[in-house]
């Protein structure tokens, strides 16, 4: 599930990225505020997209599944690129944790996604 969810946020599909989240999922996006359920997320990713000529992926390098077999993790690192109002080209790389939900039917969606850059703060020491 955290494969094709890269592939179509890649994409910057935003109705497929927030099909893979849970319809009471959160995204906590740093400088942003918590977004919960679809039509947040929607916004959050919607603007996200907006960003010229972004380029995103991410690789998990943990994933583990509770014992119950109804949650599970993802964890790795991720990657973007993008250019802003001067025609700079900005690159970030961090980490993120994705916690998954098993929903009826045996499908897994994001219960809750969290992510931040490895790089420092503008101006912090």
């Amino acid at each position: 599930a955290d494969n094709d969810w890269t592939n179509v946020f890649a994409a910057k599909d935003v109705d497929k990225s927030v099909a893979f989240m849970a319809d009471d999922g959160s995204l906590l996006a740093p400088e942003a505020p918590i977004a919960t359920g679809h039509e947040a997320i929607s916004k959050a990713f919607a603007g996200f997209f907006a960003l010229p000529n972004l380029k995103i992926s991410w690789h998990a390098d943990k994933v583990s599944v509770a014992r119950s077999g109804e949650l599970g993790y993802t964890s790795g690192t991720y990657q973007m690129t993008f250019t802003d109002a001067s025609g700079k080209t900005i690159s970030d790389h961090g980490k993120y944790v994705t916690v998954w939900k098993k929903q009826s039917g045996g499908i897994w969606m994001v219960a809750l996604d969290i992510f931040n850059t490895d790089l420092p703060a503008p101006g912090g020491a």
